[in-house]
């Protein structure tokens, strides 16, 4: 009766284990400056929160943002604390303007609790399914490639 106990239990713990081990890497997306309503942040947050990456809660990521006090700098430092707090493996901050009628965001990256290049997104319209797919594909990109 021990012995299949004993081996149900090592089993389990191997399949809890690997689920850990190979789970979505989790990102925090601060507010997005520029975006009053908050449409290009839910739009951004959509695209995210995906298989491959696990998005932390609006709510969460604002009020540990707000903790924190002046972080327009965006420095490492800052960017380390933030995951610390949050438990996150990156930490998203965009900026929206436009340039030649069309949105452009740029993004700042915190993989790891260390900037990773940045990247921009151009749009015209943010609920693009396109721009949504090519959103995910370089987030993911970029934070796997950081997380390594």
């Amino acid at each position: 009766m021990i012995r299949p106990l004993a081996s149900f239990v090592f089993a389990f713990s191997i399949v809890a284990f690997s689920a850990v081990a190979g789970a979505a890497p989790k990102v925090a997306l601060t507010a997005i400056d520029g975006d009053s309503d908050g449409d290009v942040r839910e739009a951004v947050a959509e695209a995210l929160d995906t298989e491959e990456l696990t998005l932390i809660g609006e709510r969460e990521t604002n009020r540990a943002f707000d903790k924190l006090g002046d972080v327009e700098s965006s420095s490492e430092r800052d960017a380390k604390k933030l995951s610390k707090v949050l438990e996150a493996d990156a930490i998203v901050l965009a900026t929206l303007g436009k340039r030649n009628g069309s949105k452009l965001l740029k993004f700042k990256l915190f993989v790891n609790g260390n900037r990773s290049k940045g990247f921009s997104v151009h749009s015209k319209k943010e609920n693009s399914p396109k721009d949504k797919k090519a959103l995910r594909n370089k987030m993911v990109e970029k934070i796997g490639n950081g997380s390594e």
